[in-house]
């Protein structure tokens, strides 16, 4: 893992070597890590999905969960990605619309995520669904615990997910 040459912030390099240290990316070198790029939900999945994985211990072996009316729309990724989609899908983090808690039938790899959408994630990842709630702003607890927990400043559900925060 290299930071050699980086036009970023110390406190980026930083969040990059430890993602890469730990597995969480697999881009080895920062000025290939797209960091400023808005993140889609194929590289949500895959971050959340290895976090899961390698931190959180989380074992596939026990997921029964259908995630098939997925394969259409990851298709065309590789097998690593599919996986890591699939995956996410297993652990029931990324599967349901979040308004109506019904199963989502695209899993809209290319879709930009949003702050709503990634705390959400985020928070269903570290407490399960404590602070689920159905409606038109089912981020509002969701962001409020990150926020009060210091894991997350700025809940503005708009924001675009750039790739560097996630790390």
């Amino acid at each position: 893992c290299t930071v050699a040459w980086s036009p970023y912030p110390e406190e980026w390099n930083e969040a990059f070597l430890y993602a890469c240290e730990n597995e969480i990316t697999s881009i080895k070198d920062i000025n290939d890590a797209r960091l400023e790029d808005i993140m889609n939900r194929a590289e949500m999945a895959k971050f959340v999905t290895k976090f899961a994985l390698a931190w959180l211990k989380k074992s596939p072996s026990n997921m029964n969960k259908d995630c098939s009316n997925f394969a259409e729309s990851i298709k065309s990724y590789s097998s690593e990605m599919k996986n890591l989609m699939t995956l996410s899908c297993k652990f029931e983090y990324m599967w349901i619309h979040t308004v109506d808690y019904e199963p989502i039938p695209d899993f809209m790899p290319a879709k930009f995520v949003s702050r709503a959408e990634f705390g959400t994630v985020l928070s269903r990842i570290l407490w399960w669904d404590t602070y689920e709630w159905t409606n038109e702003n089912y981020y509002a607890n969701h962001l409020n615990n990150l926020k009060n927990r210091w894991i997350i400043s700025d809940i503005n559900p708009d924001i675009q997910e750039k790739r560097w925060y996630v790390l």
